[in-house]
């Protein structure tokens, strides 16, 4: 391979062809070829000075290169095949420990029905039998998602797979084993369908999301597997983004590596942030929109031990409108270092994020998720939620000691959330009721009979409080005070706001970010505190 056959070039936008750099400042160190692969080796510096270099640091680096049948010097010609990926290039993936065993969770022939872009699905396992207690040390995708065509599932060369994201967690146990085996023997749940029992499944023990190639953790840390009192089963939650709409037969899941040799440490995995609701709203045509999910002093203090814990690795988790994510840390009043950050966030590549040295975690100290969204082409609000459209904003942090904390979020208490957009009273339910609904019982109270009337149903179906995380809610309540927004739902008020008029938005931002938090404190047999 001579020097001729290979240039140190730029894009403009992410599919543009190769533009030659002026200074030419990768140096090849070796190349060879064979019948199924071109491999080269190279190296640059991290900081070239050069204007049309990228400088390469923590954050995910958008890596373009392109391929074609022949040497050329100057900006490659347009039949050159240009390929882009997200990649952090100074976090080296992390490697399996060996003699490790596995157990594959994974949904069995589920049809995903070309009518529905988004799904959940919800399947509970039993935990393999071990005769002693084991750690879990990994997990890798299984991603097998096949396309329907002509009633067929097929193989297709780079299909895209459905499955935008999937959550493994522990589930308390209860008294009924045998209902759970039956659930472990089925095939599992549509989301809203689920058993309420499924609430006791709380505990994440593994995040799974797009361009993610998994997680081994370090070897001081594993997860308990099997021990004397401890889980028997677990869930995996699998969410699917079908904007596609086709028919999809999916058997995706994760692979979970445990071992007899145990770890020095138990670990956890905390999940902390923005409440999944629809109280969590993005406005739109905005360049760099900030939401904030608080872990506060009182939650800490009450779950953590007096030595504190320590902190891995973090895994930075929202959809395709976030830009930047950090999880802060706050000691008093101060703030340290930010545990971890990326500033180049790309829903398409969500590894977990080593944080260097660890970090000591005490009662009493503050987590602070903090998103920042760029809206400029959406038309609407995005509203907080589990579909690919709409937005969430979380971390999924691995600790040690392992504690009885499984979650920690939080949200704008109902009142000044409604209040920030000019509204006082809806018809029909009071704002004490609309805070059960979203905050106290997990979108599963309905209001009384006799005010289903005030609720405006609209095109999608009749309005239920459980749709969307609360989406469904908002499109059904009508305005009753004050008079200028009289009769109106709130998610027509929404889009009806003047959102293009910067001092409205940086209100709206100011309130929600820096005003009153309700957080919430979810322990491992899911019971609650705020």
């Amino acid at each position: 391979m001579t020097p001729h056959h290979r240039q140190d070039c730029h894009g403009l936008t992410f599919e543009d062809r190769a533009v030659a750099d002026e200074i030419q400042n990768y140096e090849l160190i070796t190349g060879y070829q064979n019948a199924t692969h071109t491999t080269i080796e190279f190296r640059r510096l991290l900081l070239t000075c050069d204007r049309q270099d990228f400088v390469i640091g923590e954050d995910t680096t958008q890596v373009l290169w392109a391929m074609g049948p022949d040497g050329s010097d100057g900006d490659l010609p347009r039949h050159f095949n240009v390929v882009s990926r997200p990649l952090r290039l100074l976090q080296p993936p992390s490697k399996p420990a060996s003699k490790l065993m596995h157990w594959d969770v994974r949904i069995s022939n589920l049809t995903i029905p070309h009518v529905m872009a988004t799904l959940f699905w919800c399947k509970v396992f039993k935990a393999p039998e071990v005769p002693t207690k084991h750690h879990i040390v990994g997990y890798e995708p299984l991603i097998d998602s096949r396309p329907i065509r002509n009633g067929r599932p097929i193989l297709e060369k780079n299909n895209l797979s459905p499955v935008h994201h999937m959550v493994l967690y522990e589930c308390a146990e209860d008294n009924d084993r045998k209902q759970w085996n039956e659930w472990a023997e089925g095939d599992g749940f549509f989301g809203p369908t689920r058993p309420g029992e499924f609430g006791l499944c709380v505990t994440p023990i593994a995040a799974w999301a797009m361009g993610s190639k998994g997680e081994f953790l370090p070897e001081n840390v594993g997860i308990p597997l099997g021990e004397k009192g401890g889980v028997s089963f677990y869930m995996l939650e699998v969410h699917y983004d079908n904007q596609a709409l086709h028919d999809v037969l999916d058997n995706s899941g994760i692979r979970v590596h445990y071992t007899s040799a145990l770890r020095a440490h138990d670990a956890a995995l905390l999940g902390t942030g923005v409440g999944v609701s629809a109280l969590h709203v993005v406005p739109p045509k905005q360049r760099a929109y900030r939401t904030v999910g608080i872990c506060s002093s009182d939650c800490t203090n009450n779950t953590m031990p007096e030595e504190g814990i320590n902190i891995v690795s973090v895994l930075l988790h929202a959809h395709g409108a976030a830009r930047k994510i950090s999880l802060k840390h706050v000691r008093g009043n101060e703030e340290l270092p930010r545990i971890s950050q990326e500033n180049t966030y790309d829903a398409r590549y969500q590894q977990s994020r080593i944080v260097p040295g660890g970090r000591k975690f005490f009662q009493g100290d503050i987590l602070i998720t903090e998103c920042t969204y760029d809206s400029t082409s959406r038309d609407k609000p995005i509203i907080g939620g589990y579909s690919a459209t709409q937005e969430m904003c979380l971390s999924f942090v691995l600790y040690y000691p392992r504690t009885e904390l499984a979650g920690c979020y939080s949200n704008t208490p109902v009142v000044e959330f409604f209040e920030t957009f000019g509204v006082k009273e809806f018809y029909g339910l009071s704002m004490l009721h609309l805070e059960k609904i979203f905050f106290m019982t997990g979108f599963d109270v309905l209001p009384p009979e006799s005010i289903l009337p005030h609720l405006r149903h609209n095109d999608q179906g009749p309005v239920r409080e459980g749709d969307d995380q609360g989406v469904g809610l908002m499109k059904g309540l009508v305005i009753k005070e004050p008079l200028e927004f009289h009769n109106k739902t709130f998610m027509d008020h929404l889009n009806e706001m003047p959102w293009s008029e910067p001092l409205l938005t940086e209100q709206i931002e100011k309130k929600l970010y820096s005003g009153f938090h309700m957080t919430f404190c979810k322990k491992r047999d899911d019971s609650w505190g705020t």
